[in-house]
């Protein structure tokens, strides 16, 4: 869910919150005002009509900001990548897209042992820049040094990165066998390098997981 989508919704309610406020104060402004007949109605009102006008105003400043923002964000979009190669290419197709402090590279073919968990707590108490946690078992090695039948404990997507990337989600996605990138950092922890993937294989991937999720959620009738 986006965020901009979270601050609109928040804005509208605002809105909506200030306009029923604002109807209710004059209603019983112009209550208050048939005891005073003898002052005119609008003279009653104008504190009124004020705040009405500084609200909507500031109402469409915070909908402009919304807007750009938006923009902005959209024009930097990067494109999606995955921490997965559902097809076992050639060995030497296979990116090495790892940080410069990276040790022990694996290429294996490896069963994914777990859906992704979440680091972090439900407010993302103690969050660091990983964002998911899984096990990977190896299947096969393609390069670098891993025993067959070895299970590590990964990590995988970045917090700073800002971009949309998939991972075997679905019991059907984690029954197959893919091709991934493994490699430890100075922290000695084990991490799936990302993989460049186009816009429409994230968005098979993406339909392929809602449809499932959707199925799983359905109310029993």
């Amino acid at each position: 869910m986006s965020v901009f989508w979270l601050l609109r919704k928040s804005v509208s309610s605002m809105y909506r919150l200030r306009l029923t406020y604002l109807t209710r104060s004059r209603q019983a402004c112009c209550d208050v005002s048939r005891e005073y007949d003898n002052v005119p109605r609008n003279e009653r009102c104008v504190n009124w009509m004020r705040s009405a006008k500084l609200t909507i105003a500031l109402i469409v400043l915070a909908g402009a900001a919304v807007n750009a923002t938006h923009l902005a964000t959209a024009a930097e979009r990067k494109p999606p990548v995955a921490y997965f190669l559902d097809q076992t290419p050639n060995d030497a197709d296979v990116p090495i897209n790892v940080p410069a402090d990276a040790k022990g590279v694996v290429v294996a073919k490896v069963r994914f042992l777990q859906s992704a968990a979440w680091l972090g707590g439900r407010h993302c108490e103690g969050c660091t820049n990983d964002i998911l946690f899984t096990r990977v078992k190896i299947i096969e090695v393609k390069r670098g040094s891993a025993e067959i039948g070895q299970v590590f404990n990964a990590r995988m997507g970045l917090r700073n990165d800002y971009r949309e990337f998939a991972y075997p989600h679905t019991p059907e996605q984690l029954r197959r066998e893919y091709t991934v990138v493994i490699y430890a950092s100075d922290d000695g922890l084990h991490r799936l390098a990302s993989l460049p993937i186009s816009s429409s294989q994230y968005a098979q991937w993406n339909e392929e997981v809602w449809a499932y999720e959707r199925e799983r959620t359905r109310l029993p009738r």
